[in-house]
């Protein structure tokens, strides 16, 4: 099939936004993706709350994990400005969003995501579960090891054009309905009257 063989040779591509500490876990995204067998780009925002350690030891894990991947390509962008993230999320085709927080609130980084469509991989901690689910995203248990999730990963890099599209406009969906800030002050004003 030649559409299937088209789709493989592809990049899959992953976006993690989050200041870089332990709670983050963003090691772990990198170790989970060392792992996947398929073509990834794996784009992160964001450098350390308040440890610069914790940015320069991303980088070093980094580079171990994947460095001699040849099917990886990794960018660790740092910080960027809220117009830049926007700006980056509106023209790079992200596939799927991943977040593999130990604690989360109610992440406004999953309505970013969502508002442009793109599909997040999550722990299920905190808020996350009134947010993130089995059709808008992929909702783990956070006690999950780095083979279980990449599996996960390759489960959903698998599946069919039509079946990703849905999971995309599920998650726009969700944050056209929940989120959409001058959606719902109208509303929120409507209601007042």
């Amino acid at each position: 099939n030649e559409k299937k063989e088209s789709k493989k040779n592809n990049y899959f591509t992953i976006l993690s936004n989050s200041y870089v500490y332990p709670n983050k876990r963003v090691d772990l995204i990198a170790e989970v993706i060392s792992k996947i067998d398929a073509n990834i780009n794996w784009y992160h925002i964001g450098d350390a709350a308040y440890n610069e350690e914790h940015f320069k030891n991303l980088k070093d894990f980094s580079a171990h994990v994947l460095g001699c991947k040849k099917n990886i390509n990794y960018y660790l962008l740092g910080r960027l400005s809220n117009k830049n993230v926007g700006d980056f999320l509106k023209t790079q085709k992200i596939d799927l969003f991943i977040n593999l927080s130990l604690s989360e609130g109610i992440p406004v980084t999953f309505m970013e995501a969502f508002a442009v469509g793109i599909p997040v991989l999550a722990t299920n901690v905190g808020g996350v579960n009134e947010i993130i689910n089995e059709k808008n995203g992929i909702l783990i248990d956070k006690n999950l090891n780095t083979y279980q999730i990449s599996k996960l990963i390759l489960n959903f890099i698998n599946k069919d054009e039509k079946e990703i599209e849905q999971y995309r406009s599920n998650a726009f969906q969700q944050w056209e309905q929940n989120y959409n800030a001058s959606k719902n002050y109208q509303k929120f004003v409507k209601n007042l009257k």
